[in-house]
């Protein structure tokens, strides 16, 4: 599993244990493996976005400690 972009050591340990957790849900609901996770620029809210990448497809998944939103 690779992650991409590289950040300062606490985002990337909230960014690993997020990605830890979306490989987990993904081996439960995909049929494929993941070959890597992407964080996608954020635009305004707290809400972040990972592009998950398989061999064959991508999906999006997001993440967010604000519940309201």
């Amino acid at each position: 599993l690779r992650i991409y972009p590289y950040f300062y050591p606490l985002q990337l340990l909230r960014m690993i244990h997020v990605a830890d957790v979306i490989e987990q849900l993904a081996a439960k609901h995909l049929p494929e493996n993941i070959s890597r996770i992407e964080k996608l620029p954020q635009s305004g809210s707290d809400r972040v976005y990972y592009r998950v990448y398989t061999q064959n497809k991508t999906f999006i998944a997001t993440y967010n400690l604000n519940v309201k939103e």
